[in-house]
């Protein structure tokens, strides 16, 4: 009898919790369904619909030693007449905003700095600091209400002056320099200082030019054209740490920094989890070592990238250093760590793989002039055929630290997974500039988001790695859109991978209405 009633209280927990949801068009979703005593976790909220109340991931104390972490309830967030509001890669609450706040007309309009960013209304133009405005709803504003708006960025007087939206030191709207002649139709902004329109590139309000400590520099902001389009057509490639503009590359910088590259040859790479990255192209070589790359640093003092990437060589691929590897005793070979057999006769291998036109190339990284070893071969291990073969690096997908794709399966610690083979084309979530801790291929999600734990066991004399509960099935992956690494949206839908699973959360079991303001413009931060 006892099992009975589990078996019946089991089968209705799955129904509520797989019960199917509508779809909402609007930009708002209003849901009120009859919702049970279940708590949804997204992101650093938990939601209770029954209870109505809204939890906030936060530190406490333990007594003398340490802190921990817990949720605890947000008594000013009003669960009958809140709205949950998306605002560009945050999750926030309508009682987070300044109460002058017009809900109706509110659009995100981007990021100006590091966990700075901006929201307008039909009156006002606000920066906020993403770590504050949900505890003091504290936010700088503009009144924009006597110009008219041609963009985000772009304003209009009444004599029709143009005016950009400057975000340096302060929120205010400078008048654009008549001379240059800009097309407002087509102006718009990149990142920083860069504006671009059909006639060519632009730098409003800048001082610099060159390397920030150069003798080239203005005593008062200026605007100038960086570079004509020339009569062509170009479409400027925007990214986190640099501009691409026709065949030029210009640094993230509040100077001019434009960088000697060839834009058909560079190739970017992040050193491991921090901050750090490098650009080349095999003969020339900067580092973000000071936050951001810079024209007079050109092939100088690289502390991480080695000196190879500035000797003229050829290059086809760089791998992640993130990626492990092993070596024999015969050194021209190298061994993904996944390798089968006794792998005690081995050493690890820290570094970066390089594939050239001359072939394998293994680069000691944060050693710059330590020459890279030449590899005659590369060895992995194929799921599919269980032995050890040469490396097709068209085959693989490195995911994160940890966790890679090869010839349709999944490695996890170098332990194959069970749920998942024979993957089709796998590609790691990107959207509006943030890479995602998500996997698709086909209608298939995968999620890798904050993993801290597995489990295993052995199967035909093999390990592997249980992981359902990070996939899900039957995804329309078109509608997917990214708000930060671990968190997704469709119209009708989170998924979350932050709290030990993939959820799929539906905004009706929420019982709240729910505001999406995303991103139209890459997010230029990683978060």
């Amino acid at each position: 009898m006892q099992n009975q009633l589990l078996f019946c209280l089991f089968l209705l927990l799955s129904l509520g919790v797989f019960a199917q949801t509508e779809k909402h068009n609007n930009d708002t979703k209003n849901t009120h369904p009859n919702v049970m005593d279940t708590t949804y976790t997204i992101s650093n909220y938990q939601f209770n619909p029954s209870k109505k109340t809204v939890a906030v991931l936060q530190y406490f104390s333990k007594g003398k030693v340490g802190t921990s972490m817990g949720y605890f309830p947000d008594n000013s967030i009003k669960y009958d007449s809140t709205v949950l509001v998306v605002l560009g890669n945050q999750i926030l609450f309508k009682e987070y905003f300044p109460k002058e706040v017009d809900f109706n007309t509110l659009k995100y309009v981007g990021e100006y700095d590091y966990g700075v960013g901006l929201f307008r209304d039909k009156q006002y133009i606000y920066s906020y600091s993403v770590n504050f405005l949900p505890f003091q709803g504290i936010a700088k504003k503009i009144d924009i209400s006597a110009y008219t708006r041609i963009n985000d960025y772009l304003f209009e007087n009444k004599m029709g002056e143009l005016f950009y939206l400057n975000t340096k030191n302060d929120l205010k709207l400078v008048k654009i320099d008549a001379s240059l002649k800009v097309d407002k139709s087509t102006l718009k902004h990149l990142q920083e200082q860069y504006f671009a329109d059909k006639n060519g590139l632009y730098a409003f309000g800048i001082r610099y030019f060159g390397h920030m400590y150069s003798n080239k520099f203005s005593q008062q902001p200026i605007d100038i054209l960086v570079e004509s389009a020339n009569g062509k057509t170009i479409e400027p490639i925007i990214t986190r740490n640099y501009i691409v503009y026709g065949n030029s590359v210009y640094a993230k910088n509040y100077s001019i920094e434009k960088l000697k590259l060839d834009v058909n040859k560079m190739m970017e790479l992040k050193w491991g989890i921090q901050n750090i990255y490098f650009i080349t192209d095999g003969a020339n070589l900067f580092e973000n070592r000071h936050s951001s790359y810079r024209e007079a640093e050109w092939n100088k003092d690289n502390h991480y990238a080695n000196d190879f990437f500035k000797s003229d060589v050829n290059l086809l691929k760089i791998f992640s250093p993130e990626i492990k590897f092993l070596q024999g005793k015969d050194k021209n070979t190298l061994y993904f760590s996944n390798l089968k057999g006794d792998i005690t006769q081995y050493t690890e291998k820290h570094g970066v793989l390089i594939k050239t036109d001359q072939g394998y190339y293994f680069a000691n990284m944060g050693r710059a002039d330590t020459k890279p070893e030449k590899i005659d071969k590369v060895v992995i291990y194929n799921q599919n055929t269980r032995k050890n073969e040469d490396f097709d690096d068209r085959q693989f997908l490195n995911i994160e630290e940890r966790i890679f794709a090869y010839k349709g399966n999944v490695f996890l610690h170098n332990i194959p997974v069970k749920e998942i083979n024979g993957l089709q084309n796998p590609q790691i979530f990107n959207h509006n500039g943030i890479k995602t801790n998500f996997l698709t291929s086909g209608d298939t999600l995968i999620a890798f988001g904050n993993i801290s734990g597995y489990q295993s066991e052995i199967i035909d004399g093999e390990e592997k790695v249980f992981f359902e509960k990070w996939i899900k099935r039957g995804i329309d992956i078109t509608k997917l859109k990214a708000i930060n690494k671990n968190l997704l949206v469709d119209e009708a839908n989170f998924y979350d991978c932050s709290n030990g699973s993939l959820q799929i959360i539906p905004f009706k079991k929420l019982g709240l209405p729910v505001k999406l303001l995303l991103p139209t413009e890459p997010m230029q931060y990683d978060y």
